[in-house]
């Protein structure tokens, strides 16, 4: 086992010990309100020190960050009570950020546009509906034209995949190493 590994739970333990020692002696008072959001908020930045070895430990990283600050903010009311409602589109809009995050580290996987497309399309409609900023009538309009989203994604995979499949017209595509010497045709007996 690694050094860095087996020195993690010791400074865990640290960590804790001392939140509690302080929180007994009245120095600072923790609030659980504020402390799980802070834990989760912890949790996002110890998968932001690992993308550096894993690429995909930027989605966990992002969705843990991003929403402890989300639920440190209402908890601690940083932000009006009418958009306590609108939690719920606003952790989709967090998880479709999660996947454009790990799409920036693995741009070769576009596919994963397609869920953080409809993860904020749907978010953000959610949570302006919720929070009051659009009307019926404007939300009703962009509930209807939603399949427009499937017809662009679907219309972009085919392109990639039309591109990926080389040339469409039948023909096989260039010989890579044209520098290699011609093989020569086996001669049959007898002739």
């Amino acid at each position: 086992m690694k050094r860095s590994q087996t020195i993690w739970p010791g400074i865990v333990l640290v960590v804790i010990g001392l939140l509690l020692l302080v929180n007994r002696l009245d120095i600072f008072v923790l609030d659980w309100h504020v402390t799980w959001p802070v834990l989760v908020i912890l949790l996002g930045v110890y998968f932001f020190t690992r993308v550096p070895r894993d690429r995909g430990a930027v989605f966990p990283g992002v969705l843990f960050f991003l929403s402890g600050i989300l639920f440190l903010a209402r908890n601690m009311g940083l932000y009006y009570s009418y958009l306590d409602v609108s939690i719920g589109g606003l952790l989709m809009i967090i998880l479709g950020l999660a996947f454009v995050a790990l799409y920036i580290v693995r741009s070769d996987n576009w596919g994963l546009l397609i869920p953080a497309g409809l993860f904020l399309f749907f978010g953000l409609i959610i949570w302006s509906d919720q929070a009051g900023l659009i009307d019926w009538y404007t939300r009703r309009q962009l509930m209807r034209l939603w399949p427009v989203l499937l017809i662009l994604v679907g219309v972009g995979i085919i392109i990639s995949s039309l591109r990926s499949t080389g040339q469409q017209d039948g023909t096989p595509p260039p010989a890579k190493d044209s520098d290699a010497p011609p093989q020569e045709m086996p001669h049959e007996e007898g002739q």
